[in-house]
Parts: structure tokens; C-alpha cells; sequence
């Protein structure tokens, strides 16, 4: 896990800047460009493991993972800083992505729950 968590958004450096801030945030959601990032990641992820000599066998695992990604754990206070919303309004949003986001069940359950708890460390209904 370590490996793909320091190199899960590298792909980031094949896309443009004025295009990132297209592909997610409040009102941007072009997939497409997102995608890129992920696949480009996990390219280039792998190609780096391969050079330092990891196992094969994980360096496909964490190639996958990569590029499968599309969160991370501080992601609220990221967004708020780049985007310049205020907390509310983020939580409302990011509570509105659960079902899109998640396609198991125990994911958006778990989603639910942290989201309940940002929701109430906010004071929202």
C-alpha cells in the first residue's frame, strides 16, 4: 500500500495545469481528463518499481490500485484551499457524490458515516 499511496497522483504531471482544474472539484467533473491522470500514474508508477526492483507480482497490484484510484483521506481540507469554498457548501457537495463515487455498499456506508460526522462537527442538519 505504501508504495502506491506516495505514488498514486504522479500522473498529474502529464496533464496541463489550466486542464487539472477541470477534471474534479465543486462544478468540474471532467472524467475524461481525470482518467488521464490515473492511467498516466499508474504507467509511470510501474515503470518506477520495475527499476527499483520490486516483485512483479506487486508492482501489478500496485499499478492497479493507481489506476483505480480517485480519493484520499484529506481531501475536504485540500479543496477548500484550492477552490476557495467554504466548508459547508464542500460537505454538502461531497455528501452528494457518495453514490457516484462508491460501488459497494460497505464503501458508501463508510462514506455515509464520515460524511455524517463532517456534517455534525459543522453543526448541519
Amino acid at each position: 500500500m505504501i508504495p502506491a499511496v506516495l505514488l498514486y497522483d504522479v500522473g498529474w504531471k502529464t496533464v496541463p495545469e489550466e486542464l487539472q482544474l477541470r477534471a474534479f472539484g465543486p462544478g468540474r467533473n471532467d472524467l475524461e481528463i481525470n482518467r488521464i491522470h490515473s492511467v498516466e500514474g499508474a504507467k509511470i508508477a510501474r515503470e518506477l518499481l520495475q527499476q527499483s526492483g520490486y516483485d512483479p507480482a506487486h508492482v501489478d497490484q500496485i499499478a492497479e490500485i493507481i489506476l483505480r484510484h480517485d480519493s484520499r483521506q484529506e481531501a475536504i481540507r485540500i479543496d477548500l484551499r484550492r477552490f476557495r469554498v467554504d466548508s459547508v457548501a464542500h460537505v454538502g457537495w461531497l455528501g452528494r457524490q457518495i453514490d457516484g463515487w462508491f460501488l459497494t455498499a460497505t464503501g458508501k456506508d463508510m462514506a455515509q458515516a464520515e460524511h455524517k460526522l463532517r456534517r455534525m462537527a459543522l453543526s448541519m442538519p
